[in-house]
């Protein structure tokens, strides 16, 4: 089996801009040559990690295959939080503007979108709707990240044992429930 990699996306300067690997990452790096982005396969989904374009090189996003992580202010200190049973969206002082569970699950149809930095925009609508996108001198590259939603590769039918032949519940399929658990 041959993996096609895709060419490298250069800055009009020659510079590389995205690095892809053969699992479907890739690693982004801004004009100044410092790391912006990792994105790592692992299992069925990717870790993202967003950085600042300074020396300190700040961690700006955070989120793992589930969907759960943190976005950050430049200064490092927390913006959005994402776990399991919901999270939080705060102001510069610190103070809440949105807060969801998962009884009070955000509106899909208003997601959060914030700019992480001058290069970095992010609109997340649920752990399994993350977008983000990173925007230098041009050229730009989008990002789907958090959680994979797991599709059914069987029915029912697998399940059967067969089918009631005569009565009133003729044709109605016999499952194993012991596949059904």
């Amino acid at each position: 089996m041959v993996v096609n990699i895709p060419e490298p996306k250069l800055y009009p300067s020659g510079g590389v801009f995205i690095k892809y690997s053969p699992d479907g990452g890739s690693f982004a790096y801004y004009p100044s040559g410092r790391m912006a982005a990792a994105y790592e396969k692992m299992g069925s989904g990717f870790y993202c990690y967003f950085y600042a374009d300074g020396k300190a090189g700040t961690t700006l996003l955070a989120i793992d295959p589930s969907g759960e992580g943190f976005c950050a202010f430049p200064n490092g200190s927390p913006r959005l939080t994402s776990r399991k049973q919901g999270g939080t969206y705060v102001d510069e002082s610190g103070a809440i503007q949105r807060l969801w569970t998962t009884q009070k699950p955000l509106n899909p149809a208003h997601p959060i979108e914030f700019d992480l930095s001058p290069h970095l925009s992010v609109k997340f609508g649920s752990r399994q709707q993350i977008e983000a996108k990173l925007t230098c001198q041009g050229m730009a590259e989008d990002y789907q990240l958090g959680e994979v939603q797991k599709m059914a590769t069987d029915s029912y039918l697998s399940k059967s044992l067969g089918m009631v032949r005569m009565g009133p519940e003729r044709g109605k399929h016999i499952l194993d429930i012991d596949k059904c658990r």
